[in-house]
């Protein structure tokens, strides 16, 4: 499990950073000047990080190029999508804008940036990754792990410093602060010179941007609600009650709580299109997320909670075409009937009492996470016979044996 962790965020700083070269290249060419394309003052654009872990995990078992492209085209266009609304978020401006294609969402992701996307991913992945493997085995373990570490701490406090400089005076153009001096303003107008539509779209800024509040109220709702409608679904389907919790304590399923949340910061702004673009948008989030979930699982823990191999037109037992089309019919039923309905109820709440009764669930919900991952751990180390290592690996080991793990996640099927 650690040399995965590692050699994921290896793999994050290397394309993190081959991702700062690609932008500020191509800037550089476009204004003729150096200019540090990115929203962090080191070498690094983490959107190209993520999007490579996300491709790691989501293709760790297969070669297949289509596979790869058209999974690369939607997770990297999807990262694309969620960096720009939160930067728009916090900033109140796009940094980039796409409308001139006319295939484009949002301005944010187009047809052609996703096509370039998954040609990037594919090739990378099936090319370039093979030499890093190699690369990151030939650097003695212990060393590495000082420098990645090293590395993310140096990342996280410059993006917490670039983050208090881009947000310190949002009443304020950019542009006027070109004659103050200070590292806070240094940030700015580098940014500016990076992105200089920030200005041009200063007041881009919508309630449909990304609302972190509102995002995890509609993660625990739908946590619980699709916990229970699988738990009902069980019951009649298989004749018998079966938990369909992704967590050691309470009910509640993370993939439905977080599908939930994605769903309505990305559709419920797009409510009054077409409804064949919702259920499309809906068909491919839902059944891509559902994907990555699934080998999020086997990847670390070499298990999973579904498989559809026993069903014709799957992919990896991962995701099922008559699943897809679930996803689909679902989305359109609840943006266009259910989620208005509940933003509602949910802008009722006194805004006070819901983020500290948020807080608190949040708290408890990220404990219940952390324990169930670390139970999960133990589960799949059991199995290769590998001895608790840590006082925490005993107290799983005591508490949460094979024997409650099977029984609490009933329908977990291990991969060999």
């Amino acid at each position: 499990m650690e040399h995965k962790i590692v050699f994921l965020s290896f793999i994050f700083i290397i394309y993190s950073f081959l991702g700062w070269v690609i932008e500020s290249t191509r800037m550089a060419i476009k204004t003729k000047k150096l200019i540090n394309r990115g929203m962090l003052n080191l070498p690094f654009v983490i959107v190209y990080g993520l999007g490579a872990v996300l491709i790691n995990i989501a293709f760790f078992d297969t070669n297949n190029f289509l596979y790869v492209f058209l999974g690369s085209m939607i997770y990297a266009s999807f990262l694309e999508l969620s960096a720009g609304k939160v930067l728009e978020a916090f900033n109140h401006s796009k940094w980039w804008d796409y409308s001139r294609f006319k295939l484009n969402l949002d301005g944010y992701i187009s047809l052609p940036t996703s096509i370039l996307w998954g040609l990037l991913g594919s090739i990378t992945y099936l090319y370039l990754n093979p030499l890093l493997v190699k690369l990151f085995y030939m650097i003695d373990y212990k060393i590495l792990k000082i420098v990645i570490i090293s590395i993310l701490m140096g990342m996280v406090v410059d993006f917490i410093i670039s983050y208090l400089s881009l947000t310190k005076d949002k009443n304020t153009k950019i542009i006027d602060s070109k004659s103050k001096k200070g590292l806070s303003n240094e940030i700015y107008n580098r940014v500016i010179d990076a992105y200089p539509i920030i200005n041009k779209n200063k007041k881009t800024f919508s309630k449909d941007t990304f609302n972190i509040y509102k995002f995890l109220i509609y993660l625990v709702i739908g946590g619980v609600i699709g916990c229970l409608c699988e738990m009902v679904f069980c019951r009649f389907t298989m004749h018998r009650w079966m938990s369909r919790s992704s967590l050691l304590y309470g009910e509640i399923s993370l993939v439905w709580g977080i599908a939930l949340a994605i769903f309505t910061t990305f559709l419920y702004m797009h409510k009054k299109k077409n409804p064949i673009f919702i259920f499309v948008y809906g068909f491919i989030l839902g059944t891509s997320f559902e994907y990555l979930c699934g080998s999020f699982c086997e990847y670390f823990y070499g298990y999973s909670f579904w498989s559809y191999k026993h069903l014709p037109f799957n992919i990896n037992g991962r995701v099922q075409l008559n699943f897809a089309f679930i996803w689909g019919f679902a989305s359109l039923i609840y943006i266009k009937f259910i989620c208005g309905w509940l933003d509602k109820m949910i802008e009722k709440i006194p805004e006070k009492i819901g983020k500290t009764v948020v807080t608190i669930v949040v708290i408890l919900l990220i404990f219940d996470i952390l324990i169930s991952i670390e139970a999960g751990i133990r589960f799949s180390e059991r199995r290769k016979h590998e001895p608790p290592s840590n006082p925490i690996e005993e107290i799983c080991d005591k508490y949460y044996t094979d024997e409650y793990m099977t029984n609490r996640f009933k329908n977990l099927k291990i991969e060999e």
